[in-house]
């Protein structure tokens, strides 16, 4: 018999909305895997049999990587992916150091594009078992 549970990633899970979306979809049935920098420190989740929480800053490939591998390893699909993790400086942007435009960039882009690569990347891997949903459902 096949396995149709639904699987979904959650960027920034490990406070605020994040927690939150990971709560909402364990609630629902769904398995999640939560990542966010200290996620496996996150006082609002635990780890359980439905729920993998993966240390990593995901403005860096690896990190996207290493999430999209132990989603496959652990639940063998990936479904859904919240990109939730992101950045704010509440400062006025023309006081923005290089280094805060390096952070705000590496977490709300390149963290953005990284996990959705890496999702894409696995759903043409012929050695994956991760289901095929994108774009394919997403016509823009």
């Amino acid at each position: 018999m096949a396995n149709t549970q639904k699987t979904v990633i959650v960027t920034g899970a490990s406070q605020g909305i994040g927690a939150a979306v990971v709560k909402a979809f364990l609630e629902r049935g769904y398995n999640v895997v939560g990542t966010s920098r200290n996620a496996t420190k996150s006082a609002e989740l635990k780890a359980s049999d439905k729920l993998v929480l993966v240390d990593g800053d995901i403005g860096q490939a690896v990190t996207a990587r290493k999430v999209i591998e132990a989603t496959v390893q652990k639940f063998g699909s990936v479904d859904v992916v919240v990109n939730n993790a992101g950045i704010f400086s509440a400062k006025p942007f023309t006081d923005y150091s290089a280094d805060d435009f390096r952070a705000l960039v590496s977490t709300n882009l390149e963290g953005y594009i990284y996990i959705t690569q890496a999702r894409g990347q696995a759903d043409a891997s012929p050695r994956s078992r991760v289901e095929a949903s994108w774009p394919s459902r997403h016509r823009w």
